[in-house]
């Protein structure tokens, strides 16, 4: 949370998946890719690569990430 508070004039987002840990968060889920793992690359894609269509997970009043309850979000600068 400290590296968020320090964030200025940048989007920034302190995002902590519920049911992960600090050695499960790239273990396998399955036949699926981790929620973290997914949510990273959205968030690479958008800040990257100008991604729109993954902009909901992040962005808005209502975005994904901010709406499910297997996530702990904090957000900064991220009206846009």
């Amino acid at each position: 949370m400290s590296a968020l508070e320090a964030v200025t004039d940048l989007p920034a987002m302190y995002a902590e998946h519920l049911e992960s840990d600090q050695g499960s968060w790239m273990a396998f889920w399955g036949d699926s890719v981790s929620p973290v793992e997914t949510a990273v690359t959205a968030w690479m894609r958008v800040h990257l690569m100008d991604d729109t269509e993954l902009r909901q997970w992040f962005y808005g009043d209502a975005c994904i990430l901010c709406e499910d309850s297997c996530w702990n979000i904090a957000r900064k600068n991220m009206d846009g």
